[in-house]
């Protein structure tokens, strides 16, 4: 898209469960800045961007979450309230004296049918100090009929970084072993996979975070002495964004979890496995079989079966025995071809910064 302006935006966004909110909001500003947009990101905890920012430039974005006396220094142009964050009523005020071109509710991503119908309706402010202005949904999703996904690329080039944090070398490299990053919530059936995996080496890279470290070497443990000889555990410290997006690339199957995580995974062109987030009434179940429907269009009846059975195995929906990842399985074959085409489904699809800017620029 050629712009021949730029705005100010400001991102508002929560830190909630494993930085997943702010991880998308930081690719979010990082997409703007390099369409030329100026990007302001105000954040309620930004200690994180310590390490998951990767250069004192994409920091530079970061303000501490506005108090209730907060004043602007300059108006809004853009808003953006990620996530269901809820802006302070000292920032609905300064809406109100200075509109924006544009407010946008930006939600979490999901598969399911309703969100191509919910995508970009109006929202009135029925209350508080912005009452009279409108908000607009902003649904990210898979299709043309929603926001998009944030790409890895803008204008052909990669957003890349030399400053990502390092990943070390595996000592499992032998002919045949595999390649795991598992990053996924301490109650996954960890052991179980762990069990699938154990038909050959394979080097499991366990991200950051002591709870999931514990977890991965629990479950570890279980494993009879032959099968520990073959999985080898290493776990990483924080990485920055660009350094867990090279882990994708490196990795031959993706244990992902969340939002952000599992578009860099689609992205990443692997076989991968998601671990949705559980909820108390049960809808991340719904959620989970709405992507499947869409994922999994296309592929043979059998493929599809399998796919099905091992991720509600490994959400909890069914016997953590469903898991089917290793070789004798064909899983991981079929799921790297698989991935290579949906990967290229994908870049068919809208882009959600440019979305964002579509609607900035029109004020529809």
């Amino acid at each position: 898209m050629d712009c021949t302006y730029s705005l100010q935006w400001d991102v508002f966004c929560r830190v909630i469960d494993n930085h997943g909110d702010l991880g998308v909001c930081l690719r979010l500003a990082r997409h703007l800045d390099a369409r030329g947009e100026r990007v302001r990101l105000w954040i309620d905890d930004p200690a994180a961007l310590k390490w998951m920012a990767a250069n004192d430039r994409e920091r530079s974005w970061a303000h501490a979450w506005p108090g209730i006396e907060w004043h602007p220094p300059t108006p809004h142009q853009v808003v953006v309230e990620a996530f269901g964050c809820h802006l302070p009523e000292s920032v609905e005020a300064s809406l109100a004296v200075a509109p924006p071109k544009a407010w946008i509710n930006l939600e979490y991503l999901s598969a399911e049918p309703w969100v191509e119908r919910t995508h970009g309706l109006p929202s009135p402010v029925m209350s508080g100090p912005a009452k009279g202005l409108r908000k607009r949904f902003c649904y990210p999703g898979f299709g043309p009929k929603t926001g998009g996904l944030l790409t890895s690329m803008v204008g052909g080039a990669e957003l890349d970084s030399p400053r990502s944090t390092p990943i070390p070398s595996g000592d499992t490299d032998a002919p045949g072993s595999r390649q795991v990053s598992l990053f996924c919530y301490p109650h996954a059936p960890i052991g179980a996979l762990f069990h699938r995996l154990a038909d050959r080496p394979t080097q499991v890279w366990v991200t950051g975070g002591d709870a999931s470290q514990r977890a991965a070497l629990a479950a570890w443990e279980t494993l009879d002495e032959a099968q520990r000889r073959r999985i080898r555990l290493t776990p990483l410290p924080w990485l920055d964004q660009h350094g867990y997006d090279a882990l994708l690339q490196r990795c031959d199957l993706n244990v992902v979890r969340g939002e952000d995580s599992f578009v860099r995974a689609q992205w990443a062109g692997k076989p991968w496995l998601w671990h949705i987030y559980r909820q108390d009434d049960g809808s991340h179940g719904p959620k989970l079989e709405a992507f499947l429907d869409r994922w999994l269009e296309g592929v043979p009846s059998t493929e599809s079966a399998r796919w099905r059975a091992t991720w509600r195995a490994w959400n909890g929906l069914s016997a953590p025995e469903q898991l089917a990842l290793n070789r004798d399985d064909g899983l991981e074959q079929d799921g790297a071809s698989h991935a290579l085409k949906w990967r290229q489904q994908l870049a068919g699809w809208p882009d959600l910064a440019a979305t964002l800017m579509t609607w900035a620029r029109e004020n529809p």
